[in-house]
């Protein structure tokens, strides 16, 4: 390989866009999903959607429960915390705490408005480094870290960012997915600046999950897909 080439790919894979690998297409029968979590401990994968409905799903994409949220109209973003799952819906503006074996809703409470109507929050994680957790909103791109009693007490605007679609705290770093770009992006939880970011191949990006440091299980809302793509 000649030197000039080998120092542009060097540079092609790390200032710029990398480009994420598809390993394999499921079919899901699970209608609309809008989010996506990966339970290591039982293999199988927690979904949610527009209609306010979860899902356990297995690694052939077929559902193996399903459950309407009381209460719950757009569920946008989940996340697994122990044997809970918490859940926003964007239109209510509202978190539900569901047991993940069970589908049960343990609690719920409402927290501030962010954003118009159907851009508002897109996403939940918890962060370890604060201790938070935090939802993360479409348009305008902001995050907001909740205190112990689930109320907004530090919000940052993510201006380097114009859309996001999901977003998750893996492995000491925040991951936004935007559906509007096609990308993943690697973020600096401190900066909030991207240390890396990969092109993918998927229509209409809802739902991000990782299955291991290097591959992540990405969820398409009008394809009722899964796609699993390798980042290196």
């Amino acid at each position: 390989m000649k030197p000039l080439l080998f120092c542009w790919l060097i540079f092609y894979c790390t200032s710029a866009i990398c480009q994420a690998k598809l390993t394999k297409k499921i079919p899901l029968s699970f209608k609309d999903p809008s989010s996506i979590c990966h339970d290591q401990s039982q293999n199988c994968y927690y979904m949610v959607n527009d209609l306010g409905q979860i899902a356990k799903i297995d690694q052939k994409g077929m559902t193996t429960k399903q459950e309407k949220v009381p209460g719950a109209y757009d569920l946008e973003g989940l996340c697994l915390l122990g044997n809970e799952l918490y859940l926003i819906d964007e239109r209510f503006r509202t978190v539900f705490i569901v047991d993940k074996n069970t589908f049960k809703l343990l609690r719920s409470f409402k927290v501030k408005d962010a954003g118009a109507l159907d851009r508002s929050y897109e996403g939940i994680f918890y962060n370890p480094s604060s201790e938070s957790l935090t939802l993360i909103s479409e348009q305008p791109v902001k995050i907001y870290e909740l205190d112990y009693e689930f109320k907004p007490y530090h919000q940052a605007a993510l201006n380097a960012f114009d859309q996001v679609s999901d977003a998750v705290f893996y492995d000491n770093f925040l991951w936004l997915l935007s559906s509007q770009n096609n990308r993943v992006y690697k973020v600096d939880t401190q900066t909030y600046l991207i240390k890396k970011s990969w092109s993918i191949p998927v229509e209409d990006a809802e739902g991000l999950a990782f299955l291991n440091k290097n591959k992540l299980a990405v969820v398409s809302d009008n394809l009722k897909t899964l796609y699993i793509l390798d980042l290196d």
